[in-house]
């Protein structure tokens, strides 16, 4: 082979491997943001001011794809005229802010009260809709765009038998628009182990539920201080591809008590067994600083972008922060 051929060859060479690691690169992209000891996200706090109709209880988001983020507040203090709404905020890398407020309406146009639905995260589907979920009944509701109900599916009965105030509490759809996916916080007031849970899959077009065992994380695996009452759960969920989704999992405890602000993959396998859902560490958020009690609203805009937000429960003491984290 004279020195020409040689050349050409290794030029070819050095092409194909470009290729391929071009290729293996943006695969591994695809599915979600990834973390570990030599890649941490850069992390954003920012800050987010809001008006006295809207003092906190932000219980989900998910970034439309107009750009804007939805939230919306939870049941608050479950007060009788306690008015429930959804939230259209900016948020970008510098900076978040309030840019409306809808109000969230009944079937029949009236408005809707905290005596009456506990929403809990929210996920907007291919053709625009918004699904939420609601945490006392338990059920997941499909919403308009201007914030009225379009519709209510009630979660199989068995799961009428949560823990007071430990429903479904996280909301998703498949990108294809034909699985809403809801995440119930602990196990049924039912069962003996109440440290496990369930996700549900609900299949739009033949009205039916698949349901999955999930393992929360332990509260003897963590040390925690003398005089706590910990205990774990979920909250929201997010999908970043056909059937892989991003669950909050935390403790129920803030500040220098806090252990457990956490955020897992999971592959949903296409038919249910008795074997829990693999889960894979994404992100510890207490590793990077998080020690607000209750991280709540999950959204995965781009591959290399998570952002969350907390649930203040109305405490004025408490600030709403989002977390905007890059990689």
């Amino acid at each position: 082979m004279n020195r020409k051929n040689r050349w050409l060859r290794w030029i070819l060479v050095f092409a194909v491997l470009t290729l391929v690691s071009s290729q293996t690169l943006s695969s591994a992209q695809a599915d979600g943001p990834r973390m570990n000891a030599s890649n941490p996200p850069r992390v954003h706090q920012l800050p987010l001011q809001l008006p006295p109709e809207l003092p906190g209880t932000l219980s989900g988001l998910y970034r439309d794809p107009e750009g804007f983020y939805w939230s919306h507040t939870d049941q608050g203090t479950g007060i009788a005229n306690w008015a429930l709404r959804l939230a259209k905020l900016k948020i970008t890398p510098s900076g978040a802010e309030l840019l409306d407020v809808i109000p969230l309406r009944d079937e029949a146009g009236n408005q809707v009260y905290g005596d009456q639905l506990d929403p809990e995260d929210i996920a907007v589907a291919p053709d625009g809709t918004l699904w939420m979920v609601d945490e006392i009944y338990p059920l997941i509701f499909q919403v308009s765009r201007d914030g009225q109900i379009l519709q209510r599916v009630k979660a199989p009965a068995k799961y009428s038998a949560r823990v007071k105030g430990r429903g479904l509490e996280g909301v998703a759809v498949s990108p294809d628009g034909g699985t809403v996916y809801a995440m119930l916080q602990t196990g049924l007031s039912t069962e003996p182990d109440k440290t496990h849970t369930w996700l549900l899959a609900y299949d739009i077009a033949t009205k039916t539920f698949k349901e999955y065992p999930y393992y929360l994380d332990q509260v003897a695996d963590y040390h925690y201080p003398a005089g706590v009452n910990p205990w774990i759960g979920t909250n929201g969920l997010a999908a970043t591809g056909p059937s892989e989704l991003m669950v909050i999992e935390r403790d129920n405890l803030s500040g220098a008590n806090a252990r457990v602000k956490r955020i897992y993959k999971v592959t949903v396998p296409a038919e249910p067994s008795n074997q829990p859902i693999q889960k894979e560490l994404v992100v510890d958020l207490r590793a990077l600083g998080y020690d607000l009690e209750k991280v709540e609203g999950l959204a995965v805009p781009h591959p290399n972008t998570m952002v969350l937000v907390n649930d203040n429960d109305a405490n004025p003491d408490t600030p709403t922060v989002v977390w905007y984290l890059q990689w």
